[in-house]
């Protein structure tokens, strides 16, 4: 129930990672209201220069965050493997954990529940027990950075079917808009625009992605550079780019790119100066 959609912008002096989601947040797999949207973030950083979001239940993501921030901890220049490493790490044991709980009141593990259960509970009964396990950890994770020294970024996921590098693409997208939000990029997406002109079309994917009536319309954007500054878009400075998304006319890229380059100036978390948001060198 949500969408979260990252792309690496490797345009030389602007290189970052762009990560744009909705606020729609679910608990034991029950969407909560637009009123309660913003409690919790859907993007979260794991050291300078890594953002990690979620799709799925909020207290798996917490769990999951903080188990990943602990394996991190002292690690100010993590690898895109250790990263990768850690996140899928602290996914597997929380997960184990969820499963645990559920065969605990069955006194058995998950081996021996494979092996024997369909003996000792029957078909039906088996199936219902493996039907709790199948969905007591819904999330999937969306994963971006820079190694140290911003030479190289990485985008991957981990999820139950395990990690996954999307650097081939440069994009990956999560959660229920997942299709709409990827089949659009492939379209748009280039690693060497610029990087207002990449939020510009990450922002894109993640518009046609509400068509899903689990993708909520508010929407955040995180950014990290690859020297590891941060800066953040908020739903207010979003809207007029939404509306000019809605006239799909060809010129959106380049009204978006500009009005996104005064929007960061005014970033609640840093301003990014320099190179990087050079009028002059919107592409």
């Amino acid at each position: 129930m949500t969408v979260c959609v990252g792309a690496l912008c490797l345009k030389k002096g602007e290189t970052a990672y762009v990560c744009a989601s909705d606020l729609l947040v679910s608990v034991d797999n029950q969407s909560l209201s637009a009123a309660h949207e913003a409690h919790h973030a859907k993007t979260s950083f794991l050291g300078p220069r890594w953002l990690m979001s979620f799709s799925g239940d909020v207290s798996c993501d917490i769990e999951v965050q903080a188990r990943t921030s602990s394996a991190l901890e002292g690690n100010d220049a993590p690898t895109a493997t250790e990263v990768m490493q850690a996140v899928e790490a602290a996914y597997r044991d929380a997960r184990r954990r969820r499963i645990d709980g559920i065969l605990s009141i069955y006194s058995i593990d998950e081996d021996a529940f494979l092996r024997k259960g369909r003996k000792w509970f029957g078909i039906q009964k088996f199936s219902e027990i493996w039907y709790q396990i199948e969905n007591c950890w819904p999330n999937t994770f969306l994963v971006g950075g820079y190694n140290k020294g911003g030479t190289d970024g990485h985008v991957f996921t981990v999820s139950s079917q395990g990690a996954a590098f999307q650097d081939h693409v440069g994009f990956a997208a999560i959660g229920s808009g997942f299709a709409a939000a990827t089949t659009m990029l492939y379209e748009t997406y280039k690693s060497r625009l610029s990087l207002p002109a990449a939020i510009a079309r990450v922002l894109e994917a993640k518009f046609l992605a509400e068509r899903s009536p689990f993708v909520g319309e508010k929407t955040i954007v995180n950014i990290v550079t690859s020297n590891g500054e941060h800066a953040v878009l908020l739903p207010d400075d979003l809207a007029p780019i939404r509306k000019m998304w809605s006239r799909r006319g060809e010129e959106y890229e380049g009204e978006a790119a500009h009005t996104i380059v005064e929007a960061l100036k005014k970033s609640p978390i840093v301003e990014l100066g320099g190179e990087i948001l050079a009028m002059d060198d919107l592409g």
